[in-house]
């Protein structure tokens, strides 16, 4: 059996409304629907954009400036 984590999220009855409808629309609880949707979402792939910002927020400590001395090493670098 995968590992599982249980979530409790907030939504707007609008919302919660509209996937109950294609919920049921697919034959399915809105629970299953609302699980099937987010799984296969995380499995689309990701852009380059998206996945530098995810870094960003997973690595803050990216977004220092480097040093002159190591900017020089890497254009050294790929000069080679």
């Amino acid at each position: 059996m995968k590992a599982t984590t249980r979530k409790l999220i907030d939504l707007p009855d609008i919302t919660l409304k509209a996937l109950q409808l294609r919920a049921t629309t697919n034959g399915l609880s809105l629970k299953r629907y609302m699980e099937d949707v987010l799984i296969k979402k995380s499995k689309e792939h990701l852009t380059d954009e998206q996945l530098y910002e995810l870094m960003l927020m997973m690595y803050p400590d990216g977004q220092e400036k480097a040093t002159e001395k190591a900017k020089k090493a890497f254009e050294d670098m790929l000069e080679t």
